[in-house]
């Protein structure tokens, strides 16, 4: 249950949309209590929207240090790169006063694409990701001085038979 000031704008809404449904309240009433809701709906959409481009902006942030970072992969460096290639010119749109209303639309819908593939990611990446953690965990099982030798046999098995030598 929200609490403090939260739970006070709850039981404030609450108490307007009670008034839109009595029948004893006056139009004026009725009205005015609309209104309030209209506007707290607005509010609402208007802080998700900003967490939604919160979320992309970090989205791109961390391609972009994916770039920089020498721990990353050469193809995941290339990834990130065809991640972010587009995105500066999509987020100049957004920001440019003589862009149509449509191109700022599509901009929109591009930036978001970019941030649900790089959060969803697709079956194939999840099962590749899969695959990196268990060979990541048989690496580790070898160089673990507490693990059995059954343990590190099975381990250097499994990597033999990916094609990587322990």
């Amino acid at each position: 249950m929200p609490s403090g000031t939260q739970d006070h704008d709850a039981r404030v809404l609450a108490g307007y949309k009670a008034t839109i449904s009595n029948p004893n309240t006056s139009e004026d009433a009725k009205e005015h209590a609309r209104q309030v809701l209209a506007e707290h709906e607005n509010e609402a959409e208007s802080k998700a929207n900003a967490s939604d481009v919160k979320h992309q902006h970090r989205v791109v942030g961390g391609y972009k240090a994916a770039m920089h970072n020498p721990n990353v992969s050469e193809p995941a460096k290339h990834n990130a790169n065809d991640m972010v290639a587009p995105v500066g010119a999509f987020k100049a749109t957004l920001g440019n006063p003589n862009a149509s209303d449509q191109a700022k639309d599509h901009a929109k819908e591009v930036l978001e694409d970019v941030a649900d593939t790089a959060t969803t990611g697709t079956e194939a990446d999840m099962r590749g990701a899969q695959e990196t953690r268990a060979i990541a965990g048989w690496k580790s099982t070898l160089a673990n001085p507490h693990m059995s030798h059954e343990a590190k046999a099975h381990a250097r098995a499994e990597l033999k038979a990916r094609g990587i030598e322990a």
